[in-house]
This record gives C-alpha cells, structure tokens and sequence, in this order.
C-alpha cells in the first residue's frame, strides 16, 4: 500500500485487483509520545487498489473531508 492505515477493509474483483478502503490512519503530527494522550487518528480519504498482474499499487480516488469514508473494519463479499 502507499499509505499507511488501520482497521481498513480489503475486497477482491475479478481476481485482477484488490481494493483496500475505509480506516484510520495516523495524523502528521503524531508521534511515538502523544499517540495515546490525543489519540491523533483521522479516518482514511482515498481507496486504493492493488493490480495483480503489475504488482502496483495505487490511489484510485481521493475523497474531500465532507465525504469520507467513516468506517472503522468493514466488511465485504
């Protein structure tokens, strides 16, 4: 992946991609020290997906503030 997050989903589609989404990830500011007194977490704002057959990984969208996606382990099928 090209970022780093957590408590994310992943999905397969038509065994060609995987596609990671939602989660949280770790804001800029946060450090080793003040991770558990403020916990400086942000939901996650892009999808990315995984070609296989490139073995790429990329950012296929980039979701504004007003509209991202707020899951914290999702599932899919």
């Amino acid at each position: 992946m090209n970022h780093a997050k957590q408590s994310f989903g992943v999905c397969s589609f038509n065994d060609k991609y995987i596609f990671a989404f939602g989660g949280k990830q770790l804001q800029d500011s946060a450090t080793i020290h003040n991770i558990s007194q403020s916990q400086p977490l942000e939901f996650v704002n892009q999808v990315e997906v995984y070609e296989i057959e490139k073995n790429q990984w990329k950012a296929i969208n980039y979701i504004s503030e007003n509209n991202r996606i707020r899951l914290l382990n999702p599932g899919c099928y």
